[in-house]
């Protein structure tokens, strides 16, 4: 029995790299080497080159044939943050290679790809990697909402499913996430830039997120304000410093009413000028 399998499982590596080579074309034999720092590379396959970068072992999608190791690399994707998951090829019917955490052994999945319906498998698994790809640029410049992201990728042409699968990897890895998010603009609104309820709240409907309940008097973080942007009143000033000062206040979306009194809490002097 056990000559059995043994027999049925080189059968199957045999016929794996056959159907390897028949896609990929004749590989490379590497002989061993020594690296500029000593280290020692053993001899192995790679694929031949031909300019296409999906026709690699090694990208995202595909399956080395001679250690089963699932491919990893995405174009114009920065390898240093994250490989990808591998995909998941474990039965015919198809499962998202980016929502799929099923690692099998090794599945015959280069025969499926020859026909039709594998052809647009490994065309939608692509357009995936492509859109995880370029929302990953956008994240490593700025934190955006699922919202906003889902507007961008839309803009960029990818369909609503795309979109759906790949906004669910990225929440699912970390790099995307809307209560980070609002905790951040949250600090940010009350703490580092103190705001009014009106710029708060328009704020976080443009990004697609619940407004937070905002805590303490609206007075108190408008004089902050004024103290974190003028520090202490001056000794003298001008009508038309007051009107700059006043001007400040309702930019951060503060009501006029309230940033009246906060002025004149920050500079009691001013009650004559208001």
């Amino acid at each position: 029995m056990r000559t059995i399998r043994n027999i049925l499982a080189v059968a199957f590596a045999t016929m794996t790299v056959a159907v390897s080579m028949a896609q990929f074309g004749d590989p490379v034999y590497v002989r061993g080497y020594y690296r500029w720092d000593g280290t020692y590379v053993r001899p192995h396959y790679r694929t031949r080159p031909d300019g296409n970068f999906w026709n690699n072992w090694s990208s995202y999608g595909n399956i080395n044939p001679y250690t089963g190791e699932m491919g990893y690399r995405l174009p114009s994707y920065d390898y240093t943050i994250r490989r990808l998951p591998a995909p998941s090829y474990g039965s015919l019917n198809y499962i998202s290679p980016l929502s799929s955490y099923r690692l099998p052994s090794l599945a015959p999945s280069y025969p499926l790809r020859r026909s039709g319906e594998s052809q647009a498998m490994q065309e939608r698994s692509e357009r995936l990697a492509q859109a995880i790809a370029q929302a990953l640029k956008w994240l490593r410049i700025r934190d955006l909402s699922t919202q906003e992201l889902a507007r961008r990728l839309a803009g960029e042409g990818y369909t609503d499913t795309e979109i759906a699968e790949a906004t669910e990897w990225l929440c699912a890895e970390g790099y995307l996430s809307d209560a980070r998010l609002r905790q951040r603009l949250t600090e940010r609104y009350t703490v580092e830039q103190p705001s009014g309820r009106m710029r708060i709240e328009q704020e976080f409907a443009r990004r697609g997120l619940d407004a937070p309940d905002l805590t303490g008097d609206e007075e108190s973080r408008a004089v902050r304000a004024l103290q974190m942007r003028f520090g202490e009143p001056p000794a003298e000033w001008t009508p038309r410093d007051a009107a700059r000062w006043l001007r400040f206040l309702l930019q951060r979306g503060f009501e006029p009413e309230v940033a009246q009194n906060a002025l004149r809490r920050w500079n009691p002097r001013l009650n004559d000028e208001l």
